[in-house]
């Protein structure tokens, strides 16, 4: 027994054997199951014959979605666009450089308050008060408020606003606005 293992000797120590076997494994292995430098292609597949009736032809280029190069493209057909908001704020444009803070065009038209009304002739007029305290003439016709409200009528104890107003559906509706005179003590 000098320097020789028996069969004795390695049946004794079963975990030599295993380590040694897993080594050979490890080494072996990768060598015998990699890629060869020589390896064909794979072959393409033959292409089906295009149907004969055009009306067909049509029909698939419609089904098919269009090739892109740049990956996934979002189709929303008749969906919203998730990233938008639900609520769009329009921004106020500027058609008028006459909207100048203080003016008739500047307030709400159900902030203002009817101070006095007057006759001459056959016109009547009314004193409007603004939120600032600034007071306006206003007749038939005048246009003032946020959304170009015009005074439809003047009556002895009141005005009558008729204001034009884009509801939550995007369509126009007509408003009547009826400003009452302020009776004093």
């Amino acid at each position: 027994m000098n320097g020789k293992i028996s069969r004795r000797g390695i049946m004794k120590r079963p975990e030599i054997l295993i380590m040694v076997l897993f080594a050979v494994a490890v080494l072996i292995f990768p060598a015998l199951s990699g890629c060869k430098k020589s390896s064909a292609p794979p072959a393409t597949a033959a292409k089906p014959a295009e149907p004969a009736n055009p009306d067909l032809q049509a029909e698939a280029a419609v089904q098919e979605p269009p090739k892109n190069d740049k990956g996934y493209v979002y189709d929303r057909k008749d969906r919203r666009d998730p990233f938008m908001p639900l609520i769009e704020v329009k921004k106020v444009e500027k058609k008028d450089d006459k909207k100048v803070l203080g003016t008739l065009v500047s307030y709400d038209a159900g902030d203002f308050k009817v101070l006095a009304i007057a006759k001459k002739g056959t016109r009547r007029y009314a004193l409007l008060v603004a939120p600032g305290n600034r007071s306006f003439t206003v007749y038939e016709g005048t246009v003032l408020g946020f959304n170009n409200g015009k005074v439809e009528k003047i009556t002895e104890n009141e005005v009558i606003i008729i204001e034009h107003i884009e509801n939550y559906l995007g369509k126009i509706e007509s408003r009547q606005l009826i400003l009452e005179l302020h009776k004093g003590r």
